[in-house]
């Protein structure tokens, strides 16, 4: 087999491109999909491939792959699944190296017809060199090559740092989508369906040696060869966020109807957890998001220590709950370090302890709040300070002065510092507390500070990112 690097190098960087079922018709995937390749400023020359040869978007359309008149270096196949072995017959017959076959109907579907043509198109791609990612997927988003998922037009033009793969097409778009909002780029996105070929080992083997990728999300349902898989994962040196999908029996039989896989069983799954140090374990795309803001914007830790800045006695009573159920401690202050967190209390009911009672969540005093941050990044009992703010309760002067001083202290100290930013009233007629929210979430992650809108996601992912130190790192428990 050849080197992964170039087996997929086609996949990511075409330097042209053609569909095969390419439409006129609106609600027919070739027209979606070509739509969303032309939309997203794709650079190569694109073959709309039509029986009819007519124009689709201003671009002359072709009755056959062989009437192309430039060897392709992409086909994308949008046919209906009745059509699809057919069409990568024609691929493989004019020597076609890549192939993404959007079309679903085979394997998930359990009819034995649908699962002995998808069979053949693995026969076919691993006794050529045509290779396949699918079917049933949404296919490749890779900014630098101008590639988008279908439905993908908008999504950004700027590459970042992160891979994800996805066996589901549904997930690959929301968790893009829900990442741009947060200011994350990406560097590749793959959906890769059934994997009758091109597999999730592959994909990762392709990624460990990728120069733009420095940390993957997967999320998986099942493996044709787990073998290949564990293989991939013990080579691997970047950090995996793994969210597999389909270890209850109910998501097991949901996972066989999406993908065609039967799910492993949940002992393989935390054997993998425990076994390999870099892969990092997720139960959902939340919290697989949550994990990926904290492994992106912290610096390492040097423990689970947590310093805990809130206003009001429950919220630092709800915080440090939710810290110990998630195996993170919440130390008491060195007597020194008391005194001088007491010295810049300035109001009564305040509390001089960890968690640091401000008295009050309004920030009204944010010279005081700017003294008890350096005294407790500067308290080497204290690992990573942990802020409760609640927007809507914070006068924007304030919000300005606090978001300098987080700024400030995270770009000189370069501590873990991590914003627990909440919204207590989502009226409609408080539109503009929504912006201002938004503004501040914003200009946090800019800073490079994770960000979460309620104790449990931030503790949850504080622990996972903690874990995955400790164990590649050896840092102190």
């Amino acid at each position: 087999m050849k080197n992964i690097k170039e087996v997929l190098k086609p996949f990511f960087y075409p330097k042209n491109v053609a569909v095969i079922g390419a439409s006129t018709k609106p609600f027919k995937f070739g027209n979606w999909f070509l739509k969303a390749l032309i939309g997203f400023g794709y650079k190569g020359k694109i073959y709309p491939i039509n029986p009819h040869g007519i124009d689709i978007y201003g671009l002359k359309s072709f009755k056959k792959l062989n009437d192309v008149p430039e060897p392709v270096d992409l086909v994308y196949i949008t046919v209906p699944a009745s059509k699809t072995l057919d069409s990568f017959i024609e691929c493989v017959e004019e020597k076609i190296k890549a192939v993404i076959i959007l079309t679903a109907g085979f394997k998930e579907t359990g009819d034995p017809n649908s699962i002995k043509v998808e069979n053949e198109l693995s026969r076919l791609a691993q006794e050529s060199d045509t290779r396949i990612i699918g079917p049933n997927c949404f296919g490749v988003y890779c900014p630098e090559g101008g590639l988008t998922l279908l439905p993908g037009e908008e999504f950004s033009k700027e590459t970042g740092s992160v891979a994800l793969l996805s066996q589901s097409g549904g997930v690959a778009v929301e968790f893009t989508r829900l990442a741009h909002t947060y200011g994350i780029n990406f560097s590749k996105v793959v959906s890769y369906g059934n994997a009758c070929d091109i597999s999730a080992a592959d994909l990762i083997n392709y990624l460990a040696d990728d120069p733009q990728t420095k940390i993957i999300a997967g999320y998986f349902e099942g493996m044709k060869n787990g073998g290949e898989f564990l293989q991939s994962v013990k080579k691997l040196k970047k950090p995996l966020i793994l969210w597999k999908g389909g270890l209850t029996e109910a998501g097991s039989r949901a996972s066989f109807s999406h993908t065609g896989y039967l799910a492993s069983k949940p002992g393989i799954w935390n054997g993998i957890y425990k076994q390999f140090p870099n892969v990092i374990r997720s139960d959902s795309l939340q919290e697989m998001f949550d994990t990926l803001i904290a492994m992106l914007k912290l610096p390492s830790p040097s423990g689970r220590n947590l310093g805990i800045i809130g206003g009001g006695g429950a919220i630092g009573v709800a915080l440090s709950d939710m810290a110990n159920r998630m195996k993170l401690n919440v130390p008491k202050l060195p007597p020194e370090v008391k005194t001088e967190v007491k010295k810049n209390l300035p109001l009564d009911g305040s509390v001089a302890a960890n968690p640091v009672d401000l008295g009050n969540p309004v920030y009204r005093t944010t010279t005081s709040f700017k003294n008890i941050l350096h005294i407790l990044i500067n308290d080497p009992t204290i690992n990573i300070i942990v802020n409760d703010q609640i927007s809507s309760h914070i006068e924007k002067s304030d919000l300005r002065s606090l978001k300098r001083i987080l700024k400030k202290s995270r770009q000189e100290k370069n501590f873990p510092i991590i914003v627990v930013l909440r919204q207590v009233s989502q009226r409609k007629d408080e539109l503009d507390e929504e912006e201002k929210h938004r503004d501040a979430r914003d200009s946090y992650l800019s800073y490079d500070i994770p960000v979460y809108d309620s104790f449990f996601r931030a503790m949850r992912a504080i622990r996972n990112y903690v874990q995955y130190y400790e164990k590649n790192k050896n840092i102190s428990k």
